[in-house]
Parts: C-alpha cells; structure tokens; sequence
C-alpha cells in the first residue's frame, strides 16, 4: 500500500492521542 510510511515519534503520538 501507497499509504504505508514510516512515522515519526510525533506523528505515532499524534495518532495515538486521537486513539486514546
């Protein structure tokens, strides 16, 4: 998938402060 990157530190806490 296109959509399959690596992400930062930053962006993962990004998506998991959403998540939580």
């Amino acid at each position: 998938s296109k959509g399959h990157r690596k992400i930062t530190k930053r962006d993962h806490s990004k998506l998991f402060g959403q998540n939580c």
